[in-house]
């Protein structure tokens, strides 16, 4: 069985606007691990920001470390994304901005953790290309959250070894 599925819902009761979310589950169980995420995004041509794509991201407990973005050459500034996790905006800052680029790979010192339910964060995409889809892609690494209990351990020992 795939990890994705699309699901569409109506957005404001406007006749052809919707938001569409899909969802990867990548499987992630425990505490202990530090892997890349990858995301590709295709919004199709004609997606307003009114009527933007929601992709969510199950994501294990951990810390985001790093992110990177990539905007093929051909998207001219005409998609956008923003990262939401709960209901507030997390990247871009200041909210109510868009991510925007053509042609480059965006390397991001961005750090958050995913230790309380929702374990998910949501991409909101659009594009307002009138001929062609664009695909963005968002790579983030993770590693998993330590045990308390094991870092004090560990600290206790170092201190004892002294």
């Amino acid at each position: 069985m795939s990890p994705l599925k699309t699901v569409s819902k109506n957005l404001s009761g406007l006749e052809g606007d919707s938001v569409k979310t899909v969802t990867l589950d990548n499987g992630m169980k425990g505490r202990d691990y530090s892997l890349p995420f990858m995301l590709n995004i295709i919004t199709p041509k004609n997606t307003s920001i009114t009527s933007y794509i929601e992709t969510e991201i199950i994501l294990p407990i951990g810390r985001i470390n790093k992110l990177w973005i990539e905007f093929p050459k051909g998207c001219s500034g005409l998609v956008g994304f923003q990262v939401w996790r709960n209901p507030r905006q997390i990247f871009p800052i200041p909210a109510g901005q868009w991510m925007l680029g053509d042609g480059y790979i965006i390397p991001l010192a961005f750090t958050h953790i995913i230790e309380t339910e929702p374990y998910k964060l949501s991409v909101r995409s659009y594009n307002l290309d009138d001929t062609y889809q664009h695909r963005i892609m968002i790579v983030m690494e993770m590693s998993g959250l330590s045990d308390p209990v094991n870092t004090q351990l560990a600290g206790l020992l170092d201190t004892l070894k002294g």
